[in-house]
Parts: C-alpha cells; structure tokens; sequence
C-alpha cells in the first residue's frame, strides 16, 4: 500500500480509532493501579551514573513480609514489583553485628577474610580492646572544639584487611568515585573501604557529621555548610509519634512489655516520644534524634546535600553511595522486633525508601540509578517475649558461663607458688569480645603448658555446664573437625568468622532466645548464628535491574558485593567468591 493511501485512510478511521481509545480508556480504568510506574529502561552499561546501597541496620528479613499490608506502594513494595527481592537470604557467618555485617557486603568476604571479626575484639599484641573502623592518634575532622571529655579514636579503615567494591571501582575507573555515609562510625569507614572520596559519620555529642585525617585535612564546603546550617534542629521540639493507624499498632500487642529497655529517651519507653527542644543543644537531643526515625531522616537529608554537592551521577563513570540508616538497630536494641517502635521505624523506613526513590528520578533521572537495600543482620527477641512460645527462652549473665572457669583451671594445671591464676584474658570485661574468650597465653607459658591443652581443659569444663549448646574451640575451628551434632551444625558458621590473628581461642554458642547481654538487664541483642540473627532481605531496582519479583531461593548475603560490582560495570573485589543468581547474570 502506497503511504498517501495508508494515509487517507488513517484519516478517514481517525474518529473512530478516537472513540474506541475513548471507551477502552473508560473500561480499563478501574482496574490500573492507583500510583502507575514507568517502568525503568534497563541501561545497556552496567547500573547508570549513580548507584546507591542502603543498609538499614537490624531489618531483619522477616519484616517485609510481615508488616507487607502496611506499607505504601512507592517503597518497599515498589521494589518488590518492579525490581529483584532476596526473601531468603541468610549471612553465611556466626558473627551477626554491625561492623562484621557492612564490611561483608562491600567485600563479598566473610570475616574469617576481611577481618572485621567483632564490633571490637581484643588485640594481643597491643594488650587492649580495638574497635573496628577507628585507630589511635588519628584526629577527627573538624577537630571538636567544645569537647570536655577525651575524644574517641579517629575514623580509620586500616583494620578492614579485604578490598570493597569502592575499592575495585577506584581501581578499574578513571574517574569513580565513592562516598559514605552513616550515623555510626562504622556503618560509614567499613563501607567506604580504603580510599574513599568521602567517609562521614554523626557524632551524637556535638550534632555534626564529621570525618577523620586519614580522609581529608577539612571538611568540603557542602558538609561544612549542612553542618553549620544546623539541619539537625529541625526536629527539635518535635514528638515522635505513630507513623500509622493505632489499630495496626494494637494488634502488636502492648505497647509496653517486661524487658524493653528506655536508655535513649529519658526512661520513657512508650508513645509518643517527646524530643528536645530547640534550645537544647546538648548530647541528649543529639542522642534522642539518633534514636528515633527522624535520626534516618537525617541522614537522608545529608545524603542529599551530597547527591547535590558532589554532582554524583554525573561525572560519565559510575559513582557508588553507601548509606548507613542506623536508627533502626538503635531502638530494636531497646524494645526489640515485636514492638510498636520497630514496626513503626519499619513503616517510615519504607516511606524513606519511596523518597530515595523520587528524589534519584528527580536529581538523576530515570534510567541513571540503581538502588539496592539490604540489612547487616537481624535481631533476637526479647526473652520475654520469646517465652510465649519457647519455655526455655531466658536472659543469662556471663557468669553463668564462665563464672567458676578459673577456678577449675588451676584444680586441673594448678597454681604457681599458690597464686590462682588469671586464665582468661580481661577478667570482668568479658562482655566486651564475647562470644569469644581469650586463653592468657603467658600463664600459658609460665606453665610450661601448651595452649590446646588449657582449651580442651576449658572447653570441657564449659559443656558441662546448664547452658551452652556448642562450644568450639581454636585447634577444632582451625581442623574441622566437629564432634557433636551441634558443633556440626554451627561450627562452618563460626569457622567463617574466625580469623586466627583477632578471635579468641574458645566461641561459646547458646541456644535460641537464650540472650548474653553480660551487666544489661533489658532490652535485646544480635550477634549469634541463629536463624532470627542471620535472616537479611536483599532489594533493589532501577538501571541493570530485570522485573524478577519475589525470589525465595536460598541466598547468601555476600551476593551484594558482586550485584554492586555489575551495576558499576566493574569486576567484583578481588575476595567476593559469592557467584551472582543465576537470573541476575
């Protein structure tokens, strides 16, 4: 057919082709979604121009699902519809706490590799407790002026042994940068890796973000201005109330139960939650903003002004973001994951999610980013919560544990000239490394001992006692060779977050909704290898993201280091041995 016929005739059925648009519009209009998506072109080079990874520190994997009726459509469950969900995703390591869980997803190693065995651990060689992502003698930046107390160590990343993917893309780019950012410390040095561009955290004692020397010798101007700007006062005077209907909320339950703990808000631990007033500018607003959904929000404002100030995704390389939204594991630890406060955080957390989103489709644009959210690791019960359905769910001291362990050893080996002997190292500090505990090697020698001896000596003396359910020490991590059917099922777990140079000489595993929180007496913790400690979601959308929906094969939480590394068009660090799904490839 000629064009100017096809024309004419195009023309002639214009009224009509019009009126069944009309009417075809009129029918199908009750049934599309109320918030239609434009669906993401996936870009034909990796992620876009900018990728961000967002770690909401303690969502535990189970609270997408849980809590699904109660989200909005814009955030978590856009990312669900219209991108990739891990729902079974699971860390691969016993050591489920914060530093551990960042620095294994920017590395796609787990501890026993980077490192980063513990928050802190003990270093022999300096006889003291390290923290993971400070050093001494580095100075913070801006130096604080106004501080009355001795300052912490600075941000350093020295103690991460294995490469992020900022690393690998500083590395394999010209041009690629990397910042992160976080309310915690090491939230923001781990992810940031060795040479980031950027690496800043907030400091709740003066309500700045603020970075260290081994970055940069001052503060560029757009932190220096949102800092001075004093963003951190907008919500001063301000309550923190239910995000949602009270209904949802009481079908929780109470919102006050026997174990929740009230450290961050003045000894209150129910709705509403009264902040500081403008005037107050001390730590106490600080710490109460911090601890509440509004210290996310912050942070999210801050990740803003950098979006703007460095001009990320703009530069023809990819750049990579990390954020660290810490606000959720501050207030799980007080009142644990069956609250109102956990399940409002988790409410606005996917609210914040749905903004992220708008603003990279503003700022970048649509096509530009990718998005990936995911968690550190999960979080206990409170026991008393926990013993509703396990009697045996309780809170036990370290005493309970070690308590009598010296004593013993010097029945088995005895005393030199009658003086009982300090057998493990730090004496009443030992809820500063558990679950591990370390053998004093110079009474050790002064023996004449060797230390395999005094851990087979401890390690039996310990699996008699009422609590532990795997006892595993250095000689069986380092051989393999698992006796028991407990020490079988939890000791790969543990072997993957035992570094000889850093981890004690004995790791004690006790069974479920059993909770060591050594002098606190409420509130709950993580760090086991407990299914409700290792469960994680991994999300993401936008540029190199396929529409694949739920996924609910079994993952493991390293698979974000390589996903990270495809949407930057780079290859993975060179310790991520976690293989992409298949369906991502």
């Amino acid at each position: 057919m000629s064009a100017p016929r096809f024309t004419r005739i195009l023309l002639l059925l214009s009224p009509a082709l019009l009126l069944l648009a009309a009417v075809g519009f009129v029918i199908l209009k009750p049934t599309a979604p109320a918030n239609p998506v434009t669906p993401v072109p996936i870009a034909s080079t990796g992620g876009g121009k900018l990728v961000v990874l967002a770690v909401f520190d303690q969502l535990r994997g189970d609270y997408l699902e849980r809590w699904k009726q109660h989200f909005g459509s814009a955030g978590f469950e856009r990312m669900k519809r219209d991108g990739v969900w891990f729902s079974n995703v699971r860390l691969p390591y016993s050591g489920t706490s914060t530093a551990p869980g960042h620095a294994s997803l920017v590395t796609g190693a787990t501890p026993s590799v980077h490192g980063i065995v513990e928050n802190r651990w003990f270093d022999r060689s300096l006889g003291q407790i390290v923290a993971a992502a400070t050093l001494d003698g580095v100075a913070r930046v801006p130096a604080d002026e106004t501080a009355t107390r001795e300052r912490w160590p600075g941000l350093s990343p020295k103690r991460l042994l294995a490469p992020t993917v900022g690393d690998a893309l500083k590395a394999q780019t010209k041009n690629g940068r990397i910042f992160s950012l976080a309310l915690k410390d090491r939230a923001a040095v781990l992810m940031g890796g060795q040479d980031p561009d950027g690496a800043y955290c907030f400091d709740s004692g003066t309500g700045e973000f603020h970075t260290s020397a081994h970055y940069r010798d001052k503060l560029p101007g757009w932190v220096d201005e949102f800092d001075r700007s004093r963003v951190v006062f907008r919500w001063a005077g301000k309550t923190w109330d239910r995000f949602g209907p009270l209904a949802a909320y009481d079908a929780l339950g109470a919102d006050d139960v026997a174990g929740e703990a009230s450290r961050t808000h003045g000894g209150r631990r129910t709705f509403p939650y009264p902040l500081g007033t403008p005037d107050d500018r001390t730590r106490n607003h600080f710490a109460m903003l911090e601890a509440s959904p509004f210290g996310n929000e912050l942070l999210w404002e801050f990740a803003k002004a950098a979006i703007a100030g460095e001009k990320l995704g703009s530069s023809g390389t990819p750049d990579l973001l990390c954020l660290g939204f810490s606000a959720n594991d501050l207030l799980g630890h007080d009142h644990g994951p069956d609250s109102h406060e956990v399940f409002d955080i988790t409410l606005r957390s996917d609210k914040l999610v749905a903004d992220m989103i708008a603003h990279l489709d503003a700022t970048v644009g649509p096509g530009g980013w990718s998005l990936v959210v995911t968690a550190d690791h999960g979080v206990g019960p409170l026991p008393e919560v926990a013993v509703r359905t396990d009697p045996d769910a309780k809170r036990i001291g370290l005493a309970d544990l070690y308590g009598g362990l010296d004593q013993h050893l010097d029945k088995v080996f005895g005393t030199i000239d009658g003086v009982p002997g300090q057998w493990i190292e730090l004496g009443s500090r030992l809820e500063a490394t558990y679950p591990w505990l370390y053998l004093n090697r110079r009474l050790i020698d002064a023996h004449g001992l060797k230390s395999s001896e005094v851990e087979a000596a401890a390690a039996n003396w310990l699996r008699e006692r009422p609590t532990p359910l795997a006892v595993l020490t250095r000689t069986t991590l380092e051989s393999g060779d698992f006796a028991s059917e407990a020490e079988k099922k939890f000791g790969p777990l543990v072997q993957k977050s035992f570094h000889p140079a850093r981890c004690g000489d004995i790791a004690v595993v006790v069974p479920p909704h059993h909770l060591v929180l050594g002098a606190l007496s409420s509130g709950t913790d993580h760090g086991t290898p407990h299914d409700y400690d290792r469960h994680i979601p991994i999300l993401a959308i936008g540029a190199g993201i396929p529409k694949l929906g739920d996924r609910r094969a079994a993952t493991s939480s390293l698979v974000v280091a390589p996903l990270l590394a495809k949407l930057l068009g780079i290859d993975s660090p060179k310790e991520a041995k976690e293989p992409l799904p298949a369906e991502l490839k």
